[in-house]
């Protein structure tokens, strides 16, 4: 699908009434993803990113990640990234992040193949919700990987309705 590749700065700065949204004209199909590739600190606030996954599978599941973070700071705020669906299946996840630094705070993160998958990334994730990710295999809230001795923590979340795991780990030493 169709995907956008920043090579600088994004501020999406929307507002609890006036939020940004990000998503298809065509509801049968996706579109891809956000590809942050080395770039400079990044914010979303009050955006909502919808109908993506449509991209090269990547990760643990093989499925397309709405969001790909690699040697990148993000932060997302008050977001919602959702319905990365198709057909009546789950196509995506919502992140595949290495090497970043990843700051979410007031997200909702619902109906996908799975949560974020992260290595060798910090995380801070705070009051956020990880809500029905459906499908065969590890269809986990968030996978977390071995994070390169960065902090991981979790904090005052709910992980709810999946198929699989609610914080699965491979080699994380992560504060829940």
């Amino acid at each position: 699908g169709i995907s956008l590749s920043v090579n600088g700065v994004i501020r999406s700065l929307g507002t609890e009434l006036l939020p940004v949204t990000i998503t298809t004209s065509d509801t049968a199909l996706n579109w891809g993803q956000i590809s942050h590739q080395g770039t400079q600190p990044s914010l979303y606030q009050y955006t909502f990113i919808c109908k993506a996954g449509r991209a090269p599978g990547e990760g643990h599941t093989g499925s397309g990640p709405a969001i790909r973070l690699n040697n990148s700071a993000l932060t997302l705020e008050s977001c919602v990234i959702s319905d990365l669906t198709a057909g009546g299946s789950t196509i995506g996840k919502i992140m595949l992040a290495s090497g970043a630094d990843l700051n979410v705070r007031n997200c909702v993160f619902t109906r996908a193949r799975m949560g974020p998958e992260i290595a060798g990334t910090a995380l801070l994730c705070t009051d956020s919700y990880f809500l029905d990710m459906n499908g065969p295999d590890d269809a986990d809230g968030i996978y977390l990987h071995d994070s390169g001795g960065r902090q991981l923590r979790v904090s005052g979340c709910v992980f709810a309705g999946g198929d699989d795991d609610a914080v699965d780990t491979l080699d994380a030493n992560v504060s829940i």
